[in-house]
This record gives structure tokens, sequence and C-alpha cells, in this order.
């Protein structure tokens, strides 16, 4: 047998005086933090730990009343189609949330065992518990019932809410997964189809209210007819399409009959959006394989958008149903203007949208007509990508005669770079003789970009005859620089 040194002990021993002074002051720590928390709550209860309240399967519960956190009852029962608002059970509900509603009235698994009021000294008011933020009560099919109440957030890091079955006094924590769904005001259950559009078919966004934007597809890109008329920043108009292709809903609150209007501030709405959908053709095939091909007529939705829900809600009306949506999906209508849509750099055309250019200055005159014709092969055989798709080349032709393609593109480049140096002053109009013009044409429509004088260093820009902003007078020379 091997001997226990003596001083090993020794040090043994002072490593645990030590050890418990660190846990008095340790203890004394807690004893402080617990005198601060709002209530005192007791050690948790392991015993108690991981009760299934609500622990019966579903193929025995008939029924489930939900009193959600807006405090307006729904009762659901079980049908063959499954859970069914009582009363409406043609209403067709969203079937994985039903679903998952009977799932956790039969399994709520609780995390801890904070206290048993029964006991004295806490009662269900310390936890949110004698007017609850949500209760279930569940009836199952031998008439028996239970009721789960659901109270106030515990300070647990991970989300979880104190919860208890009606008539017992012992209170547990669940997390927050297991009870969210219970949570829902009863509109939420209930289906209805979600907007479905799509940018690319779209033609028209016209918006009234608190603001007063309306934006049509044009020849080339987007335009603005309203508040002012002027070319739309291509970038975006895409953010624009890609936001309504976005859109849904969270809960339909049924029709416009349906609901007070003036108390969703519908009547009044703080935006009236309408959007066109252009006139489109749906092809396809049959079941037994035959081409089906039919037009969809063009189309204007309209969207009203009113009183806030809350904080990240808003009340909207829909193609004759009222909803509540989410800012997070909604919240860019009102966050819109008509100034961040202003095209600031108006000789945007692409080459291949370009037939004629022409530029006007107090020095010199010069008409260009831009040609695409397929780009060719060393071997004379035409050019693709890799898809497949034929390749063009640009051929520039200045007062009928052909010209240097690369000395033109490479000086558009730089009249495509014109761009303001900020906003006109408030009611300026143009005056003075025009310094320059650009003009640019296709076959289905022409732009014009005029600059006037404006101060010592800056020229005004109109474009299309409206002036909204100067740009530096620097530009006179990369216009005179034509080829």
């Amino acid at each position: 047998m091997d001997r226990v040194p003596h001083r090993r002990a020794r040090a043994l021993k002072k490593k645990t005086v030590l050890l418990l002074s660190l846990l008095a002051v340790l203890l004394g720590g807690l004893i402080l933090l617990w005198a601060n928390r709002p209530y005192p709550l007791p050690d948790p209860g392991p015993a108690e730990a991981n009760r299934f309240l609500l622990d019966r399967p579903e193929e025995e519960i008939a029924a489930v009343a939900i009193t959600p956190p807006d405090g307006n009852p729904y009762p659901l029962v079980v049908t063959e189609n499954g859970l069914r608002l009582l009363g409406r059970e043609d209403t067709p509900l969203f079937e994985d949330l039903t679903d998952r509603i009977l799932y956790a009235a039969s399994r709520v698994e609780t995390a801890l065992a904070v206290a048993d009021t029964a006991e004295g000294g806490l009662t269900m008011a310390d936890f949110g518990l004698s007017d609850p933020y949500a209760r279930v009560a569940v009836t199952y099919t031998d008439g028996t019932q239970a009721e789960l109440l659901i109270g106030d957030l515990s300070p647990e890091e991970e989300p979880q809410y104190y919860a208890a079955l009606r008539g017992e006094g012992q209170v547990y924590t669940v997390l927050r997964a297991y009870v969210e769904d219970f949570f829902h005001d009863m509109w939420y259950l209930i289906e209805f189809d979600q907007p479905e559009l799509t940018g690319d078919f779209l033609d028209r966004v016209r918006i009234s209210g608190s603001l007063t934007l309306d934006l049509c597809r044009a020849a080339v890109g987007w335009r603005m007819d309203a508040p002012f008329a002027y070319p739309v920043d291509g970038n975006k108009i895409d953010s624009l399409l890609s936001s309504i292709e976005s859109m849904g809903f969270e809960s339909c609150l049924g029709t416009l009959a349906d609901n007070d209007l003036a108390a969703l501030g519908l009547d009044d709405p703080v935006l009236t959006v309408e959007i066109t959908q252009a006139a489109t053709k749906v092809s396809g095939k049959d079941a037994e394989g035959n081409d089906l091909s039919y037009t969809l007529p063009e189309h204007t939705y309209t969207l009203l958008l009113g009183a806030e829900t809350g904080k990240s809600g808003v009340y909207a009306a829909w193609e004759g149903r009222v909803y509540k949506a989410s800012n997070f999906l909604f919240g860019f209508w009102k966050e819109l203007t008509a100034e961040e849509f202003l095209l600031r750099q108006p000789v945007n055309f692409l080459v291949n949208q370009l037939d004629n250019l022409r530029v006007e200055t107090d020095k010199k005159t010069a008409d260009y007509r831009v040609e695409m014709v397929e780009a060719l092969l060393q071997n004379g055989k035409i050019q693709t990508d890799e898809y497949g798709n034929t390749l063009y080349d640009a051929v520039i032709f200045k007062e009928g005669v052909e010209t240097d393609a690369q000395a033109f593109l490479s000086w558009y480049v730089r009249l495509n770079d014109i761009a303001p140096a900020g906003r006109v002053r408030e009611g300026y109009t143009v005056s003075g003789d025009c310094r320059a013009k650009i003009i640019l044409q296709n076959a289905e429509t022409t732009r014009e970009v005029a600059f006037y004088p404006y101060d010592a260093l800056h020229l005004a820009m109109a474009v299309d005859g409206v002036c909204l902003y100067y740009v530096d007078g620097s530009c006179l020379d990369i216009i005179s620089d034509c080829p």
C-alpha cells in the first residue's frame, strides 16, 4: 500500500478552505441577485421538470378553444377534414397551421418547474397567470377538459413563458416554440390566396394619397408621369418591381363588407396603389399533351394601405378583401419618394436601343446613325454566345458616312456619365440660349437633353423640357468632343 504524503494532505486542506471562501462570496452574490429579482422564485424542481402538459393523443381531442393575446377567443372542432372553426366548418383553414395547433394541444413539454403556489408566498399573478397572456382549453372525446394558461415571459435567456394548468398550483416554464401557434388570432388561420405578380408583366404603378407617383413602362425603360414627366432610374424600378413580387399578407379579415373600414383606416387610406398587369399570353399543355394557349386580359389591381396594426404591421385592402400585412413586406410603399426614381444620367439608351443621335453645340452639329449587324468570325460564320444567341456589332455612320465605331462608342460612354451636380432651386425655369443639346432616337421614342445657363460654373439640364437638375459646366467639353 502506498503511503499518503502528509505535506500533500496539508496543501489540499488549504485549497479546500480557499474554495469554501469563494463559494461563500458567490453565495452572497447570488443572494443579493435573488433579492433584486422582480419577484422571488424558488429553485427549479428537477423532479417536476420535463412534465408534459395537455398530454393526451391527438385522437382523443374533440375541440380546442384558443384565447390568443388579442383577447378574442375562437373554438376549433375536430372534423373529418381536420380542425375547423365551430359554426364555420366549411371555411378552409391553412392545413399546416391547424396540424401544428392540434399537435401542440396534445403535447406541451415543460422546461422547468419554478414554483408551487399552493405552498403560499407566491401567487399566479406573480407569473402573469391570473390574467393570462393566452389560454388553450382542450375538450376530449370522453367529455373531460383541460385548460392551459400561458403567462409572462420568464427571464431565461431562451424565450420561455410561465405556464400552468387551471386548477393546479404548480407553475412551469415552457419554450415559446411549443406554444407560439396558440398566439395567432382567428383570421390568421383562414386560408386565402396570396398576390402573384410578376414584374416583367407589370406596365404601370400609380400611387395617390400621402404620395403622388405615377410610373409607366416606356419604349426605353420606364417613365414617370407624375409628379414630373421624367425618365425613371432602371435600378430603382427593378427594386420596386422585386418588392411587389414579394408582397404577401399575414392574414385575411374577410371582405370589405365584413369590416369596419373607418376603424382600420381604409375608408380614407394613407396610400392607394393601382398596379396594372399587361395582357399576358399563357401557354401550356392539357392532360393529353395537346398545346394550349390563351390570353389573360389587362388587369389593374388596387391596394389600399390603412392604419398600423401595431409596431410591425398595417391593415390593407386588396381586390375587395381586407388583410393584415407586415411592414417587413409592405412597409416599402410608405418609404417611396418621387425623387429616388428620377433618372440622373439621362443619356442612357443602350447602343442596341439607339438608332440616331444628334449633337448640337454653339461650335458644331453632328448626326450619327447606328446599325447593329451580325458579328462574324474570321471564317465568315456568324458569332454566337455560349447559349447560341447571335452576337452583333455596332456600325456607326456620321453624316451618312461610316466612321470609327470604337471612337464613337468611347465618346458615347462619356456622354452616359453626364450626371447632376445638384437640384435646381425651387421655382426655377430655364432662360437664356441653349448651350448644347443631345437628341437620342429610335423607332419608338425620342429623348432630348438640353443644357442652359444656370450660374457661373453650372448648366441647367432639361430632359424633354423638364428641368430638375444642374450639371457641371465642363460637360460642354465632353459634348463638343464628338468624333
